[in-house]
């Protein structure tokens, strides 16, 4: 497949956690919309963070919460409360990420290489 993920392909993702991409970048939790492009503009303008993604995870009785997915720059270490502490001036309170996942990498579309939307993708944490 040469590094693509199709949109239907279910991936299983370290932390026993699976995901499927879908085409959708809004995140509903409890009835607001939350844009996940928005809450990556603030998760990436963080200066030890490379690049992020945000994705819905399904949670609480079959509501959607955030999550993001963060690569870190070199050399750099921060906990997930951290990061939420320090997006607090920058987002409303139900836009915050809930749960923060620090990975090596995140999934790239080629060519061009970009991560592949993991924005809209919604997890199920299993």
């Amino acid at each position: 497949m040469g590094g693509f993920i199709p949109a239907t392909m279910l991936t299983r993702m370290r932390m026993v956690i699976s995901f499927s991409l879908t085409e959708k970048d809004i995140i509903r939790k409890k009835g607001e919309n939350i844009s996940a492009a928005e809450v990556e503009g603030v998760v990436n303008e963080n200066p030890k963070v490379l690049e992020s993604a945000v994705i819905a995870v399904l949670f609480d009785l079959g509501e959607d919460d955030v999550m993001a997915c963060v690569v870190l720059m070199v050399g750099q270490s921060m906990t997930g409360e951290e990061l939420i502490d320090w997006s607090k001036d920058s987002l409303a309170d139900f836009k915050l990420p809930r749960f923060v996942q620090f990975r090596e990498s995140l999934p790239k579309t080629s060519p061009p290489p970009r991560v592949a939307s993991p924005f809209s993708k919604k997890l199920q944490i299993s």
